[in-house]
């Protein structure tokens, strides 16, 4: 095949496959990204492109690259995880500090009335040597209020990687199902103690594996304004088998509904042997199991949906209930032959001599 016609052959393949990614994010006609996220539905932009209000998705544009924001909040979502039913926001970080010349004092607080927060994910911390952090929220109509405190008197008392409680303190448990919270800090001797070394304090809901207490974490979180947290997020309050009996379960073809642990709602996954985005219209898309690497050893592979079939080639055999094709071994079925030979006489010659002709 001519160069010029192979690569462009090669290019229009890649373009096919851009398009086809493209339409299993969003709805046709709506926008799939916002600067460099990808919003995948039941996530979108503009009216008729989400599924239900709570996953609105505010796109300014004004910024470069543009930024997007959970419906009109003030949170900036840096990652939308379909499989999880996770939704990673910027979190603002509180603080309080004393220069001598007055407080500074900056609570953190958000309004969640669709999402939780993520139990398994997050961790309350709080960093200063005279500091003492509250974090408030609900969980079905309670209230919730939980804290923690970090005292020290040198900074050579600081436990760095650690928070132990001296220079950085640390709720390693919320509960799952948490709402609506608020972050706020004060100190017990308005720093006068320690403000040559810690003259603030601050706290941050965050990911856990996003943060790290270090010597530079503790001298320079002033240059931290936000910082990643985990939401869980589901489809509706009511369970797969309730949505199911009112007709308006969400999930698409090739997939199966799952009962949220966070929340009352749902979620979505694509049946094995499928990928894809299982609240889109076209549903989750069968792989091709072939196509990367071939799971059949020494055999031929085949694909079928939700799956593939090994076939082997001639002098093999699959292996059991494997996907390994075997040599078959011949000299077995001789040595059988050469012993019914013994035992019977002139009349198996004949079968005999028939067999390896």
């Amino acid at each position: 095949m001519d160069l010029h016609i192979l690569l462009g052959v090669i290019l229009l393949l890649t373009l096919f496959t851009d398009t086809a990614n493209s339409s299993q994010l969003a709805l046709p006609g709506c926008r799939d990204r916002c600067g460099d996220l990808k919003i995948p539905y039941p996530f979108g932009i503009g009216d008729n492109c989400y599924l239900e209000e709570a996953f609105n998705v505010t796109c300014d544009d004004s910024a470069s690259p543009s930024i997007a924001f959970l419906g009109t909040s003030n949170l900036n979502i840096t990652k939308i995880s379909l499989h999880n039913g996770e939704l990673e926001v910027l979190q603002s970080v509180a603080k309080d500090c004393n220069d001598g010349q007055g407080n500074n004092n900056v609570a953190a607080d958000f309004w969640l009335s669709d999402f939780t927060i993520s139990a398994t994910k997050n961790k309350f911390t709080a960093i200063g040597c005279d500091t003492y952090a509250i974090l408030e929220g609900y969980r079905d109509g309670q209230s919730y209020t939980t804290g923690c405190t970090s005292l020290c008197d040198r900074k050579e008392d600081v436990n760095f990687g650690s928070c132990s409680g001296a220079g950085c303190c640390q709720i390693t448990s919320i509960p799952s199902g948490l709402r609506n919270i608020t972050v706020w800090l004060s100190s017990y001797y308005n720093h006068s103690k320690v403000r040559s070394f810690s003259p603030c304090s601050y706290a941050v809901l965050a990911e856990e594996r996003k943060f790290k207490f270090s010597e530079t974490s503790f001298e320079h979180f002033e240059d931290i304004k936000e910082f990643p947290m985990v939401l869980d997020w589901a489809v509706g309050n009511l369970s797969c088998e309730q949505a199911r009996r009112r007709g308006n379960l969400a999930c698409a073809q090739n997939s199966k509904c799952v009962n949220s642990n966070s929340s009352s709602g749902y979620l979505c996954r694509c049946l094995p042997g499928y990928d894809g985005n299982p609240y889109h219209p076209d549903g989750c898309q069968d792989i091709d199991e072939c196509i990367k690497s071939n799971p059949c050893i020494n055999g031929i592979c085949k694909n079928i949906p939700g799956g593939f079939k090994c076939s082997c080639r001639k002098g093999y055999a699959l292996d059991g209930g494997t996907n390994i094709c075997t040599k078959v071994n011949s000299s077995t079925k001789e040595t059988r032959h050469l012993f019914l030979h013994i035992i019977f006489g002139k009349c198996v010659l004949y079968i005999l001599s028939d067999l390896l002709i």
